[in-house]
């Protein structure tokens, strides 16, 4: 039998260590023992599915943010997938709002589903040969 270490004990440290959950999950550069994914708001974690939230941010599972809510500046988290933040909506913050459809003026990337490039001359929303654009910002 192979002794057990507890939940956020590291567990690759090569001695034949089991974790209490049973689930040793690689967090950035280390493994630890942690309960398995998905994870509450505020867990350290590497990708967005281990996060119940469905973002990953900063190392950290973050909160996703609702159309309408307020975003930026002191407001913590991040807007939700397919929404972006319109800091220009509220003053010094910014509202969530949904990614703007191809053909729609723009002034940068993260306002379009795709790309924000020129076309005839204006800034526009495009998605010629282009991956969306899927962090919520």
């Amino acid at each position: 039998c192979a002794p057990t270490v507890s939940e956020g004990a590291l567990c690759n440290t090569g001695q034949g260590v089991e974790c209490v959950t049973r689930n040793c999950e690689q967090v950035n550069n280390e493994y630890r023992c942690g309960k398995p994914a998905p994870w509450d708001v505020g867990t350290v974690c590497s990708t967005n599915s281990q996060c119940t939230s469905g973002l990953c941010a900063s190392s950290k599972c973050a909160v996703t943010l609702a159309a309408g809510a307020a975003c930026g500046g002191a407001t913590p988290g991040s807007c939700a997938p397919g929404l972006y933040c319109d800091a220009a909506s509220q003053g010094a913050g910014g509202a969530c709002r949904a990614k703007k459809p191809e053909g729609a003026p723009c002034s940068t990337s993260v306002e379009c589903a795709y790309a924000c490039s020129v076309q005839q001359g204006q800034l526009r929303c495009t998605s010629e040969g282009r991956e969306p654009i899927c962090v919520g910002t």
